[in-house]
Order: C-alpha cells, then sequence, then structure tokens
C-alpha cells in the first residue's frame, strides 16, 4: 500500500505540474454546475406553471355549480403530475413520457405534455440533468487526459526504472489507477454537490441524492480503472488513446441507444395507439344489466330505494369498463415491465447505462416511474367517476351536481400514491464492473510486470 500510494502522489503531482488536474476542474466543474443551475431554474419555472395549471383545473371543477352529471363526466379532469426534483440532476425518462392525463367518463386517454415533442430532433440526444452530462464529460476527458498514464511511461522507459526502484508493477498498476479515479472524482465533485444541493433544497430527499451520487462515482471510477487497464497493455501512447475513446463510445453513446433497439426486437409489445382503440370499443353499450342490478343492490344496502335510472347505468357502465380495460391493457402493461428488465439487464454491459438506469430509479424519473403514474391515473379515472356516478344514482329525479359534489370529484383525483421506490436491477450491473475491474487491474499489473522484465 506505501508503495502504490507513493505512485499516487507522484501521479497527481504530474497532473498538477502538467495542467490536467486544472483542465478538468475547469472543463468539468464549470459546465457541470452551470448545467446544475440550468436544470434547477427550468424545474423551478415549469413546476411552478405545473402548480398552478393543477389549481386552475381544480378551481374550474369547484366552479361548476349546478352543470348536469352527464356533461361532468365528459368534461374530464386534467390530473398533472408534479415535476420530480431529480429532474435536475437526471432527465431520465422524463422527457419522453406524458406528464398529464384527461380523466373522462369511460377512456383511458393517453398521457401528454411529452417534453421531447417539443424539442429538435438533435436536442433528443443529447444528455440533460447534471449527472449525464458530468459522466460525459468527466469519462471522455480521462479517456483523452490520461490514456498514456502507463502507455507514456513505457515508451519513455521510466516504468522499467519504477520497478527496478523496488516498486512493484501491482503497486504501479493500482496506484495510477487510484490517482485517475481521484482525477475523475475532483472534476465531478463541484457539479455534483451544487446539483445535489439544489435537488434536496427543491424537495428531494437524501437518500435518493446520495443514491444518484453513489451510482455517477462508481461510473467514474470503473471507467478510470478501464483507461488504466488500456494503457497498460498498449504499446504506444497513440494506440492507448484510439482504443478507450473507442471504448468510451461503444458504452457512452453506442449501447444505450443500441440496448433500446435490442430491447424492442426482444420483447415486441402492442401499440399503444391500438390498445387505446381497442378499449374505447370496448366501452361502447357496457352497464351490462347484471352490473346494473349490483348496483342497484349495494345502493339499497345504503337505504336508497329509488336511485337515479340513468345514474345507475352511468355506475354500472364505469365498473364494466374498467374491468374491460384492464384485460385489454393487460398485454401493454405487462410487456413494458419486461422491457424496462430487460433494458436493465443489458445496462450490465455498460457501466455509464447501469450507472444511468440505476440513478433514473433512485430520483424516480425510470420508465416504471411513468407506468406507476400511467397507471395512478387510470386508477384517479375511476375513483373520480364513482364519485361522480354514485352522487347521480343518489339523487332520484335530479340530474345536477353541486359545490360538495364537486369537492368530492377533486379530492379523489388529488389522491397521489408513493412512487415506486428500490434499487434497479441495474445496479448490479455496476457490482459486476467493479468487481471485474479489480480483477482486470490485477491482470494488468502482471502484463506491465512481464513486459518489462
Amino acid at each position: 500500500m506505501g508503495r502504490a500510494g507513493t505512485v499516487f502522489a507522484h501521479e497527481w503531482a504530474g497532473f498538477w505540474r502538467s495542467g490536467v488536474l486544472v483542465l478538468m476542474l475547469l472543463i468539468v466543474g464549470a459546465i457541470g454546475v452551470a448545467v446544475a443551475i440550468t436544470e434547477h431554474r427550468a424545474w423551478t419555472n415549469e413546476q411552478a406553471q405545473r402548480v398552478a395549471l393543477q389549481a386552475q383545473e381544480r378551481a374550474q371543477w369547484l366552479g361548476l355549480g349546478g352543470l348536469h352529471f352527464h356533461k361532468a363526466a365528459h368534461l374530464g379532469y386534467f390530473v398533472i403530475r408534479d415535476l420530480p426534483p431529480g429532474v435536475i440532476l437526471d432527465r431520465g425518462v422524463w422527457d419522453f413520457g406524458g406528464s398529464a392525463v384527461w380523466l373522462e367518463a369511460h377512456k383511458r386517454n393517453a398521457p401528454r405534455l411529452r417534453a421531447a415533442d417539443d424539442a429538435g430532433l438533435l436536442a433528443r440526444g443529447v444528455p440533460r440533468g447534471t449527472g449525464p452530462v458530468v459522466l460525459w464529460l468527466a469519462t471522455l476527458l480521462t479517456a483523452v487526459l490520461a490514456h498514456g498514464v502507463v502507455a507514456a511511461e513505457r515508451t519513455r522507459g521510466s516504468l522499467a526504472f519504477a520497478v527496478s526502484s523496488g516498486a512493484s508493477a501491482q503497486a504501479i498498476v493500482f496506484g495510477k489507477a487510484l490517482a485517475v479515479t481521484t482525477l475523475a472524482w475532483a472534476a465531478a465533485a463541484a457539479p455534483m454537490v451544487v446539483g445535489a444541493a439544489l435537488a434536496i433544497g427543491s424537495g428531494l430527499s437524501v437518500a435518493s441524492a446520495a443514491q444518484w451520487a453513489t451510482m455517477v462515482f462508481v461510473a467514474l471510477g470503473i471507467f478510470a480503472a478501464l483507461t488504466v487497464m488500456v494503457s497498460s497493455v498498449a504499446p504506444r501512447p497513440l494506440s492507448a488513446l484510439v482504443a478507450i475513446l473507442l471504448i468510451w463510445f461503444a458504452i457512452a453513446v453506442l449501447w444505450p441507444r443500441l440496448s433500446v433497439g435490442v430491447t424492442a426486437l426482444v420483447t415486441p409489445i402492442p401499440s399503444s395507439q391500438t390498445v387505446r382503440s381497442a378499449a374505447e370499443v370496448a366501452a361502447e353499450g357496457l352497464a351490462s344489466e347484471e352490473t346494473q342490478q349490483a348496483v342497484r343492490g349495494r345502493l339499497a344496502a345504503d337505504d336508497v330505494a329509488e336511485p337515479n335510472p340513468s345514474g345507475v347505468s352511468a355506475l354500472a357502465a364505469e365498473i364494466d369498463a374498467a374491468r374491460a380495460f384492464a384485460n385489454i391493457f393487460a398485454p401493454l402493461e405487462q410487456g413494458m415491465a419486461r422491457q424496462a428488465d430487460l433494458l436493465d439487464r443489458l445496462a450490465w454491459l455498460s457501466p455509464i447505462s447501469a450507472a444511468d438506469r440505476a440513478a433514473d430509479a433512485a430520483l424516480n424519473v425510470s420508465d416504471r416511474d411513468q407506468f406507476a403514474f400511467e397507471a395512478q391515473a387510470e386508477a384517479m379515472r375511476f375513483a373520480t367517476q364513482m364519485v361522480l356516478n354514485q352522487a347521480w344514482a343518489r339523487k332520484p329525479g335530479h340530474a345536477h351536481g353541486d359545490a360538495m359534489i364537486w369537492a368530492a370529484v377533486v379530492e379523489a383525483a388529488d389522491t397521489v400514491a408513493e412512487p415506486p421506490r428500490g434499487m434497479s436491477a441495474a445496479g448490479y450491473g455496476l457490482i459486476i464492473w467493479a468487481v471485474a475491474g479489480v480483477a482486470g487491474l490485477v491482470a494488468s499489473a502482471r502484463l506491465v510486470g512481464r513486459s518489462i522484465r
């Protein structure tokens, strides 16, 4: 450990003298902090707009007065998802999933407000959020500035001198790996601290921020180890640079996009539009006599002797529609869950993909969070229609609501479930990469030792 520490200190002094450390701190630090501040400002503005729109929707419903129940049912209620503060750190799939749903009678509408619809074609492929920007920049600069950490010394002959002076090949390789890792960590520290502080101040839990930071730091450490491994086996610095840049492109740019295509090919799912069209067809002519009888029985048990026939029919239609929707949407929902599981496992092939998907889960901006929101919206839709139609059925000869009924509908729509928590399976990919990285450094040290004997 003492020899490795000496190598580490020597390498860090070299980073300082050559300006590599300053360059990393300036580029990654300045851009990363700017991104964190920009994303926080964007979150603040957009969340304020969402809160105002939801308040406007509530006020509209609370002011419906004596509107007919049937008109109110088809007026619909827009439920708008709060913008999670985690988007300051990582946008995840937020831009590609709708975040507002129109809750309408016997219809399961598609989510709206997709941020990607307003973005240009090039902007859709650019990483958003503090974490992805830091990961891209820090790993790319690590490849460019530290690729010769072993290969350059071999070319100069100083590597053999270091071994002859008493430092083992293992101490050299691990000391240099530690130096390159801390270089990447130092460059990422400022933007990650600023981003985490802004996200926590906006409502993100400290535990979620810590989990996100852990994923990013582990991924940076793994890539630093990869850089040292490649530099250890490359005959010349230029060969090391080309090889590590190709690896960076494969794991940071290519595989994250290819894995989506592979997933769609391996686990195809029904078209969302086709499923929703089938649901609309199935919703026509519902309200079976059996369900209406069951509704009348429940109302009679609540001492409603003469329920409103139209209200009973509407109530039965919603119950039948909910059952039909559950069956029709099941293949789509199960298929999306399988795709999410497969994407988690495909992410194991890239430490950056693994870190990104695990961070998405920690920050509640993952594909599973999107699925949960859509399922929650359907539960809200059913709850609001049940409140509305139960009130209608309890008013014989009267088909108009009042302020108390509209308030109950709004309350049903405002019931928010806890988002899914827990570590994504992609996180286990980082553990695998970390173990493989240590093993790779050991193997690299042996190669270095043999090459200079």
